[in-house]
């Protein structure tokens, strides 16, 4: 080991003699010495030196609840992948790790995770989705709008961040495509002041995310317009409006034959769903 080696002087050059089979130099091994008197005075005086596979679960359990793997988690924390590995046997086997691993993982925040990484994809979707409810298009997000993210369960953390940085520059504002607007709306997603958005990369905590669901399209009746047509009126009308005259003029005893001649309708088409 060279003089100008970070490692040299500290315990982590002492063994680096040890696993290259060399002669330790005098700095490494004074510097081995004072760690394992730190240890040894750390452990007589009752800190914790060793946790338990349930602690480390309970420490990156919000990470884990958003589909993060444990191997990320690991790289994050600045461990190899052979470390990461371990992370990950750990968490499987109900095994330990050593107080200095732990606190790397406890010392983790959401900018160390690589933009590669894995997320799960859920949260990312509803922003994309509610700021088209406002009006804003999606080719201008930074996504690729021809993508599979609509139906990926995952998206990678990198993507994840961009389109959440979006969503908070253009959360209060009014997009300028009323056609998105009213074509994301018409299929139940919220404008973004309808729902709260967690602020983080994923949902925080899946089960429990109620507020954010879709809600069903709203079905608008123009009363005026079934009246009409019960009245024998050929008019323009949606299909909620033709369903609710086709129920109404069974209800009074007419036959959807009948309704759908006078109207020109496809017989078999309406009132099927509101009946």
């Amino acid at each position: 080991m060279s003089p100008d080696d970070p490692r040299h002087g500290t315990n982590a050059g002492y063994l680096a003699h040890w696993h290259d089979h060399e002669p330790v130099c005098d700095a490494c091994d004074v510097a081995r010495f004072r760690f394992r008197k730190r240890v040894h005075l750390e452990r007589l005086s009752g800190v914790q030196m060793l946790y338990t596979a349930e602690e480390v679960r309970t420490l990156l359990r919000p990470w884990l609840a958003m589909g993060i793997t444990p191997t990320a988690i690991a790289t994050a924390a600045g461990m190899d992948t052979q470390r990461g590995g371990r992370i990950a046997s750990v968490l499987r086997e109900n095994g330990i790790v050593r107080r200095g691993t732990f606190q790397r993982l406890a010392a983790i925040t959401e900018d160390d995770f690589a933009d590669g990484a894995p997320i799960l994809a859920a949260l990312t979707q509803q922003r994309i989705f509610s700021l088209m409810a406002a009006g804003h298009r999606l080719n201008a997000m930074p996504i690729n709008n021809n993508g599979h993210w609509r139906t990926r369960e995952r998206l990678n953390i990198g993507t994840a961040r961009a389109i959440r940085d979006y969503y908070r520059a253009h959360e209060a504002k009014v997009g300028p495509d009323r056609h998105t607007m009213t074509r994301a709306r018409n299929a139940g997603h919220l404008p973004p002041l309808a729902w709260d958005d967690p602020g983080t990369l994923a949902w925080p905590n899946p089960d429990k995310r109620t507020h954010a669901r879709r809600r069903p399209p709203t079905v608008v009746l123009d009363e005026a317009v079934v009246a009409r047509i019960l009245a024998g009126e050929s008019i323009r009308a949606t299909k909620a409006e033709r369903d609710e005259a086709m129920r109404r003029w069974r209800a009074a005893g007419g036959s959807e034959a009948e309704l759908c001649r006078r109207m020109g309708w496809r017989a078999g088409r309406y009132g099927r769903t509101a009946a």
